[in-house]
């Protein structure tokens, strides 16, 4: 399988088909599906296109959607869009959650629009109550109302609930949104987070991506773990105890760490910044390669072992950040991924594992 995977890479290279639609190129595409359509000499959008006609199964119920809405396979969604317009996208949404709950919750524009930038991707709203109450029924209220107002097309996905029906902190819808008169459609965020965690959330959902590295490899060289519900002190035994007092404020989070405050227009892994927290470029690209730190989900050791995890449907601590470790790979990088996959795997138990696998966002 091996052989054949590298022989079919040498004919698409030879033929020019490494590009944008290339599936290994695309952002939605995980390693379980691309390593099954790899084996079914699927490599670009227009092939799967044309095999999810005869093969409707090929793809889950998320990246159907994701498909749907691919910028190459439709002229109704674009990669980029105006602040002012995003603003648009956070008004409309804020205003249905306070009609629906008014005074109950506090509702931010996070991401690139709260980094001030000129041209954002995805509309990232945290939404957070004013007091101690669970996230509950709320959020399928909210996106029903979304949905009936024309607003939230498509839903790709929510983040599980507990065994017990409790929504997990914080609970993520990723949906598609459109304006109404508007054509275009883009990628709607919209993060549910409890009050205690809320300035953990705030800082993680404003980003940047490779700021927020910094900080969490800043805070685990220092005793400390950084997460999106918290900070918390590592112990010698690798106990984890949440900082007392807690972080009330974003400049908690970075006095604590013992970090000069950036506001979020500067929150970007630039060279000053990467100098004060005594890191370079080298240590965020090796956090996310295979056998870094962060893609072994904060445990270390990313071997092959912890690796074949993210080609099948079962959940571990580490999945989400081989998803992103996947998404920072050149398509040489994947294919070789792939490629060392099956061949330990075996031909029959790389597509028993491929067989039904959940999107993430």
């Amino acid at each position: 399988m091996r052989r054949s995977l590298m022989s079919l890479d040498c004919a698409w290279r030879a033929a020019g088909m490494v590009e944008s639609t290339d599936l290994l190129s695309v952002k939605w595409i995980f390693p379980p599906t691309a390593a099954k359509l790899l084996r079914l000499a699927i490599r670009t959008l227009g092939e799967l296109e044309d095999a999810l006609k005869t093969q409707p199964d090929l793809l889950n119920h998320s990246e159907k959607i994701w498909l749907k809405y691919h910028p190459t396979t439709t002229t109704t969604t674009t990669t980029s869009i105006q602040c002012a317009v995003l603003l648009q996208h956070f008004r409309l949404v804020s205003g249905v959650i306070e009609a629906m709950f008014p005074g109950v919750y506090e509702v931010v524009c996070a991401g690139s629009y709260r980094r001030m930038k000129d041209t954002c991707g995805d509309v990232d709203i945290l939404v957070t109550p004013k007091d101690d109450r669970e996230i509950g029924s709320e959020v399928e209220k909210l996106v029903n109302r979304l949905q009936s107002d024309g607003y939230l097309v498509d839903v790709i996905g929510q983040t599980k609930a507990n065994r017990d029906g409790t929504l997990v902190s914080p609970h993520a819808v990723y949906g598609i949104g459109r304006l109404p008169g508007y054509p275009t459609h883009r990628r709607v965020d919209i993060i549910f987070q409890g009050r205690s965690e809320r300035v953990h959330g705030l800082q993680y959902f404003t980003g940047s991506a490779d700021f927020n590295d910094t900080l969490r490899i800043y805070a685990r060289r220092h005793g400390y773990n950084l997460m999106d519900q918290g900070l918390a002190r590592v112990l010698e035994d690798g106990q984890e105890v949440a900082v007392d007092p807690p972080c009330v404020t974003e400049e908690d989070i970075f006095t604590r760490l013992g970090l000069p405050y950036r506001s979020p227009a500067d929150r970007e892994a630039d060279d000053t910044w990467l100098a004060i927290c005594r890191l370079t470029k080298g240590d965020l690209d090796a956090e996310w390669q295979p056998g870094g730190v962060g893609a072994a989900g904060g445990g270390g050791g990313g071997g092959g072992g912890v690796w074949d995890n993210v080609f099948t449907q079962t959940y571990t601590p580490g999945r989400r950040a081989h998803i992103r470790a996947w998404r920072k790979m050149t398509v040489d990088e994947k294919l070789r991924r792939i490629e060392e996959y099956v061949e330990n795997k075996g031909d029959e138990g790389a597509a028993n594992d491929a067989s039904d696998v959940s999107t993430d966002g």
